[in-house]
């Protein structure tokens, strides 16, 4: 009997097959909205204190409930009504459970909500109290939606308490997540978050000893340290012992180590800290008298910290051909490092333009000394692979890109025959270039930034003239609109977007090289002068990063050179910077952010 039933269940199968495709036959069900119907009817009963099992006692409260329900929310109440001490349900009186842990009924409230609702309202003011319930009671979903909650909304003022909150409820994922934004973010931390005086002496010492922790330089760390300890000089003091030699005090300048360091107040008032300082003013003369050797990567005290992010400049003219060179800044050595085997894939590319997007690096348009492109390239810095993306509309040398609300604009150029004032738009999910409006002005050899609302494209060439004027496109009503006149004409022009003003940096003005620079207000619709560059340029490749406007590389004039510079607009001044290996002008550079493998992308220490 049973094999005709099966034989028969299976010409059922193999006649509907006919005319319905397998894939189709099994029906997909809305299981979620199953269960959420499933819960409000189990929530509805229990209000309603019928076929409930279980009468949970708090603080002389009466919460009717369905064991089965709240054990499958929680370790805790599975074995509380699994275990054989406890009586068997009749079928006529629900048992009671006395509940003797230190919580309220309120919080019993919550729980038992929680359980038959599987969703809770987090906010600032209950969640660590939430936090605290899910890990005693072991409600693991709770738990869940409390860590997502609290990762989404680390801020520089929370970040060190929720990072005890993580230790305290022993959450050593939250923990972890928490302890890498602090690296990241240690500077704001430390300056503006009132809860930062609040660590213990261990946890100053995991961020200080931390190799990648996020400091322009060691003075900020110094200063952290001393903050840390005027809370309670008396007591923390002591501590210096144990926190200075987590500080890279021979990178220090020899003038802040010698007034803010060894005059200090607390540390000249403990006596251990000597033999500390004698060593490191010991290295700092040493790195002194000579500059950039390799002593600095072999002591602890000295050894750059890891950066987290890394500039990448790509490709360019060098002397007399375009070139396939990658060269790679390490801002914590001072360094540039040749990429040899990512460079190979490239292809010589010069006047092309060049962003980080998702991770990955497009390189966009160019010019290889023979043709010019309309193709796109990325490379994956993580896996150290190039690949092709959708070419470009039209061919463009001497092309405007940036980023804006994470799609790629590409605008103006030169196509071999004309200056162009067409422009278009990547999507990368869909990898397709889209047409946009056309600029006013055709103009090639300009620079591009975004800020939130607005893409800019300013300065340039037209074909006969250096151009002085920009303008802006809105996606929102897909229109140009002309800027203020810069001071000057900029053809081969750096600009970027910086502290929320646009600065135009350098350039060609049809007459000679500038080392003029000048910031745009978009607000006012005015442009500011800003200090010089030490060296005149054009065609160079310009970002920012440490908080830094950097210009490296370009043309002088009579040369291709590999001098860079960068400025601060705190100081406002402009600094030198460690030389590229190489002459380039017509580069493009990049930031890559948190990459996996970014040793493999910067100096070798050797700590």
């Amino acid at each position: 009997m049973q094999d005709e039933e099966n034989s028969f269940e299976l010409r059922t199968y193999e006649r509907i097959s006919e005319y319905v495709p397998v894939e189709d036959t099994v029906i997909q069900r809305n299981f979620e909205e199953d269960w959420k119907n499933s819960c409000q009817i189990y929530d509805a009963l229990r209000k309603d204190s019928k076929l409930c099992d279980a009468v949970l006692v708090v603080d002389q409260r009466e919460f009717p409930v369905h064991r089965v329900i709240m054990a499958a929310c929680s370790p805790y109440f599975k074995r509380l009504f699994t275990n054989q001490m406890n009586p068997s349900f009749d079928g006529d009186f629900p048992i009671e459970y006395h509940i003797c842990d230190k919580i309220s009924a309120g919080v019993m409230e919550i729980i038992i909500n929680n359980a038959y609702n599987r969703k809770i309202d987090i906010n600032p003011e209950n969640i660590e109290l939430l936090l605290s319930v899910a890990d005693q009671f072991h409600i693991f979903g709770l738990l869940k939606a409390c860590v997502n909650y609290l990762e989404e909304n680390l801020s520089v003022k929370n970040c060190i308490g929720i990072w005890m909150l993580a230790k305290h409820h022993n959450c050593p994922n939250l923990e972890s997540t928490v302890f890498r934004f602090l690296l990241r973010h240690f500077t704001p931390v430390s300056f503006y978050s009132q809860e930062f005086v609040q660590c213990s002496v261990d946890d100053l010492v995991g961020l200080l000893s931390a190799e990648n922790l996020n400091v322009a330089n060691e003075e900020i760390a110094f200063e952290a340290v001393i903050r840390w300890i005027s809370q309670d000089p008396i007591n923390r003091r002591k501590s210096l012992p144990v926190l200075l030699p987590n500080i890279r005090l021979g990178l220090l300048s020899s003038d802040f180590f010698c007034t803010q360091v060894v005059n200090d107040e607390y540390v000249k008032a403990e006596p251990q800290c000597a033999a500390i300082l004698n060593e490191a003013q010991k290295l700092i003369d040493a790195l002194d008298s000579e500059k950039y050797s390799d002593v600095d990567f072999t002591h602890p005290l000295t050894c750059p910290r890891v950066p987290v992010d890394v500039l990448f400049a790509i490709g360019g003219w060098n002397t007399n051909s375009p070139t396939n060179l990658i060269e790679t800044y390490d801002t914590r050595a001072d360094r540039w490092i040749e990429v040899q085997a990512q460079s190979q894939d490239l292809g010589p590319t010069a006047y092309h333009g060049c962003v980080t997007l998702g991770g990955k690096i497009f390189i966009i348009g160019g010019f290889d000394g023979v043709e010019y492109y309309s193709q796109v390239r990325y490379y994956d810095p993580a896996n150290k692979k190039w690949s092709k993306a959708a070419p470009m509309h039209h061919k463009r040398c001497y092309v405007n890109v940036t980023i804006h609300d994470d799609k790629i604009y590409a605008m103006g150029g030169y196509n071999g025959d004309t200056r162009l004032s067409s422009a278009e738009r990547y999507t990368p999910s869909t990898n397709q270039w889209t047409p946009i409006a056309h600029m006013h002005t055709a103009r090639s050899d300009a620079g591009a930034c975004a800020s939130k609302d607005f893409v800019f494209c300013i300065g340039g060439f037209n074909g006969l003239h250096c151009l002085d004027t920009g303008e802006y496109y809105d996606p929102q009503n897909e229109q140009w609109t002309y800027i203020a006149f810069m001071s000057c004409p900029r053809s081969g022009v750096g600009i970027i977007m910086y502290h929320d003003y646009i600065y135009a940096v350098g350039g060609f003005n049809g007459l000679q090289r500038l080392s003029t620079v000048e910031k745009y207000d978009h607000i006012r619709n005015t442009w500011k002068p800003v200090p010089d560059l030490h060296v005149q340029r054009s065609n160079f490749a310009i970002e920012v990063i440490d908080d830094m406007i950097y210009v490296i590389g370009g043309y002088n004039g009579g040369a291709t050179i590999k001098k860079v510079e960068c400025y601060d607009d705190n100081s406002e001044e402009w600094y030198e910077a460690y030389d590229m290996k190489y002459n380039r002008s017509a580069l493009s550079a990049t930031v890559v952010q948190d990459l996996p493998n970014i040793k493999d992308y910067i100096v070798k220490r050797n700590n």
